[in-house]
């Protein structure tokens, strides 16, 4: 009897699995060690019911009897790099269980690998091009803005035959360095800054956009090094300034397009809010011309991680507008992980995430239910309860939850945090004969207790130092550190 004769794996893609029942037999397999590990994944946690929610958490119901009756699925993945940099992403073996396969995990062999980068992520130009080593002697391979070439704060000048050949010796010195690396990096810089030299200039100016000299730079490095490096993806962001898709040139196959949804709003889906016009016309715009768009999109306050953000609501119905775009990749940037987490309930968020770049087609609400359930027990309906109660002044049309809004925003109004601290109480309460529980709560309440002291805490000058002032709210902020400081941040 046939096993996997008649899957069409370049159809499934290098990641796609197969779950089979063929007489005696039960076929977990995937076109590559990777897709194989995944279709092992696959059975254990949707017919077996495991679900790795953290790292030190697994599910693991108990089964009287295991019985596989008919059985034939197919699966491929919603984009084929899935990544994030929130808390429980940077253990690997949780990563590998839920299927992510970007930068961020530390993935080795026995994960299958990874999508790596080579040397560097994002923000290369400086890295590529030093101007410690390259400005005094030539000014010129960096960019001009307003009428002064910059040796910093600036971006390099890639009209430039000599940045060129420079950005194309160290590319080739760090993918030799990194002979595994999927995809190496050539990237503007974090700020502004493009060149404007009469040659930038013109190119910019017929392609309607900055994104016209990146990608034309992007090409050229990526024609002239695919015969050496004939598997690697060359990735640049479509961010900031070069956000706009160009008119005429267009990335080559080996080119990978950064798109960031920045400036947005996050508590609307994107389809239905006017904000979020400009990178619904991004998506399409540059799902048009470009044979790789991945997505990089945010789910943080950068002004104040802990802060809550409520968006939940918007991400399920954006998966299949993402998709038909033709975007493949998606990198979801949270807390970043142990050097600044944990920001708003990452856990959840981290899990949440990860199944739903696996599977765009999962509702998210009763992702969340699971998750709830299964990792608060008894605390799981005060928690749901909670995340309605913050989500619930952002669903109004007019409140958008934006990437650095501050702290008196409509959705942690006053009125909002008191009720989720009280929900928390009953939460709390709940749990409170189970230490892992309890501690699980208390970390969920850190955005609660954050908003409830920090805009009373306020401090003035005496005797040459800085003191708190009278009655402020001491003892929630030692309490508020304590508790985040056992949690990794």
């Amino acid at each position: 009897q046939p096993l996997l004769e008649d899957i069409d794996w370049q159809a499934l893609g290098d990641e796609g699995v197969v779950l089979r029942r063929r007489g005696d037999r039960l076929v977990l397999a995937g076109a590559s060690s990777r897709g194989t590990l995944y279709a092992v994944y696959e059975w254990l946690e949707q017919h077996l019911g495991i679900r790795w929610l953290t790292p030190d958490c697994t599910y693991m119901p108990r089964h009287e009897r295991l019985a596989v009756d008919h059985l034939d699925t197919r699966l491929r993945p919603g984009y084929r790099m899935r990544d994030q940099n929130y808390m429980p992403a940077h253990a690997a073996t949780w990563a590998a269980r839920n299927r992510l396969n970007g930068q961020f995990p530390p993935l080795g062999p026995e994960h299958g690998g990874q999508w790596r980068f080579a040397r560097h992520f994002v923000h290369t130009f400086y890295a590529l091009v030093p101007p410690p080593q390259h400005y005094d002697r030539h000014p010129e391979y960096f960019s001009l803005v307003n009428g002064e070439r910059l040796r910093s704060g600036g971006q390099l000048c890639l009209s430039n035959a000599d940045v060129l050949d420079l950005v194309c010796e160290a590319v080739t010195d760090w993918l030799e360095q990194a002979p595994d690396a999927r995809l190496v990096s050539i990237s503007q810089n974090d700020w502004y800054g493009a060149c404007t030299c009469p040659a930038c200039h013109a190119i910019d100016e017929a392609e309607g956009s900055h994104s016209g000299t990146m990608v034309r730079f992007v090409n050229a490095v990526a024609e002239r090094l695919e015969p050496r490096f004939p598997d690697v993806l060359f990735s640049t962001l479509a961010y900031t300034y070069t956000v706009q898709p160009p008119r005429h040139v267009r990335p080559r196959r080996n080119v990978v397009i950064y798109l960031c949804h920045m400036g947005g709003c996050d508590s609307h889906p994107i389809d239905r809010c006017e904000i979020n016009r400009p990178f619904m016309d991004q998506i399409a715009g540059w799902g048009a011309i470009s044979p790789e768009v991945f997505v990089w999109d945010y789910y943080n306050n950068f002004h104040r991680y802990f802060q809550p953000y409520p968006n939940i609501d918007a991400i399920p119905p954006d998966r299949p507008i993402v998709s038909e775009a033709g975007v493949t990749g998606f990198f979801a940037q949270g807390d970043a992980g142990p050097r600044k987490g944990p920001g708003d309930m990452a856990e959840l968020r981290a899990w949440l995430l990860a199944r739903l770049a696996w599977n765009p087609s999962l509702d998210a609400w009763e992702q969340v239910d699971e998750f709830c359930r299964l990792y608060y027990g008894p605390a799981a309906p005060m928690i749901r309860e909670h995340l309605d109660a913050l989500h619930e002044p952002a669903r109004h049309p007019d409140v958008h939850v934006k990437l650095y809004d501050p702290a008196d925003v409509p959705y942690v109004a006053s009125a909002v945090i008191d009720r989720c601290e009280s929900i928390l109480d009953r939460a709390a309460v709940a749990v409170a004969d189970d230490p892992v529980l309890a501690e699980r709560v208390a970390s969920a309440r850190l955005p609660i207790e954050l908003m409830q002291w920090s805009g009373q805490l306020r401090y003035e000058l005496t005797d040459s130092a800085f003191a708190p002032r009278a009655g402020a709210p001491l003892d929630r902020a030692v309490r508020f550190f304590a508790l985040a400081e056992a949690r990794g941040a």
